[in-house]
């Protein structure tokens, strides 16, 4: 026979624990669960809902990390607010062209003819990464105009490259000052830890650059 469920008891999904331990035990619905309803934050007044009342996310940090204070809640918010604007704010129209070397010697070329660096992408045909990553070049290539030149090589063209730059995987970036590598990483990183990585290796090029002159 069923047992019956006492009124205002929540029901638990997937009880069973993965640990081996004892299965969750089930707890009374809170009034903070219920729509429309406040957290009370220590130093509030009763009833007024944590972080200003500024949106259901406060609400859902503070029962996150209850002793945080209110100003910590909306700081949190505001970090991700501007994480998501960095990675959706690309501008990929009207930006200088990507350069698409279709042999070794053409990519040579590329690079011993460029005044700036070269922001080398190595993919492949029927590579999803590499595909997704468009719109990453096409961020470089307007955020970095006059700074820093984009090529992308396809290895099933250039494939001598394999070899060469002793590639393992697609996509691989690499920062080339002339026939120079100055930086390499495996896969298109985010736009937000893409800027250090840019912006790193330009400094360094800058950094040689100057050397050899004052020689």
């Amino acid at each position: 026979m069923p047992r019956s469920r006492a009124p205002g008891m929540a029901t638990s999904c997937g009880s069973e624990r993965l640990d081996g331990g004892s299965p969750a035990v089930t707890h009374p619905a809170r009034e903070s669960d219920l729509p429309g309803a406040t957290l009370e934050t220590p130093g509030l007044p009763a009833g007024q809902p944590a972080g200003g009342g500024v949106s259901g996310y406060s609400r859902w940090l503070h029962r996150l990390c209850p002793a945080a204070a209110p100003p910590m809640l909306v700081m949190a918010m505001l970090l991700a607010v501007l994480s998501v604007s960095c990675r959706t704010r690309m501008p990929l129209d009207h930006h200088p062209p990507i350069a698409e070397p279709q042999s070794m010697e053409e990519l040579e070329e590329l690079l011993r003819n460029s005044p700036v660096p070269v922001f080398a992408v190595f993919v492949s045909d029927g590579c999803g990464a590499c595909d997704r990553a468009l719109p990453t070049l096409a961020w470089i290539c307007a955020e970095y105009a006059g700074r820093l030149d984009v090529a992308q090589v396809n290895l099933d063209l250039a494939g001598a490259a394999i070899l060469k730059y002793d590639l393992l995987s697609v996509p691989t970036v690499i920062i080339f000052d002339g026939q120079r590598e100055v930086s390499r990483r495996r896969s298109v990183p985010s736009t937000l830890f893409l800027r250090g990585f840019i912006e790193h290796a330009l400094a360094d090029v800058a950094e040689k650059r100057n050397a050899r002159r004052r020689r």
